[in-house]
């Protein structure tokens, strides 16, 4: 059974081989193990997504000073955040390859990258509002654009801070 999943690697990050890897995995191993392995499978997942795809991600904003990093290599964005309130969020030019953010109020879609120009630059940070756009930038000149699609605030409320957006990076 191990050679057939080792030799036939697509079908392990669709659904049911994650479902079939993970129920294998509760009969060899106690529950640290298996949330170490779940930790790497999603990790190889995210990194297996198709760029110009979007996809959606939920993290602690507090921890880690803000720092979420979005993609890899030459498409990678240090993105930054901190907390206003639970309707809107501080996103931060700050990140170590990030250039410049550019936000544009009346957008509420993922534009095409011709309509990266209506996107207001120079901020080195903007208040985000939930479903609004930033537009980032990397010093490789990629970009990344975010939609904040939820916010949890420990200070109003919710068991601890988490911020949900949706993503797409353009090549």
């Amino acid at each position: 059974m191990l050679k057939l999943v080792l030799e036939n690697k697509d079908w392990i990050f669709s659904g049911i081989g994650v479902l079939i890897v993970s129920s294998l995995l509760k009969l060899f191993f106690n529950k640290k193990n298996i949330n170490f392995i779940f930790g790497k499978i999603k990790i190889l997942k995210k990194n297996t997504q198709n760029i110009d795809d979007t996809n959606i991600l939920k993290f602690n904003y507090s921890k880690d000073s803000g720092l979420l990093i979005i993609g890899e290599e030459d498409f990678s964005f240090d993105t930054m955040w901190s907390k206003a309130d639970d309707r809107s969020i501080y996103a931060f030019r700050d990140g170590r390859n990030i250039k410049e953010i550019g936000y544009n109020q009346n957008h509420y879609i993922f534009p095409s990258t011709k309509d990266f120009d209506q996107f207001e630059v120079g901020f080195r940070e903007k208040c985000v509002h939930v479903g609004e756009l930033i537009l980032w930038r990397n010093r490789w000149d990629n970009y990344l654009v975010t939609r904040v699609l939820d916010i949890k605030d420990d200070t109003r409320g919710a068991l601890e801070d988490n911020l949900t957006i949706e993503y797409k990076i353009y090549k």
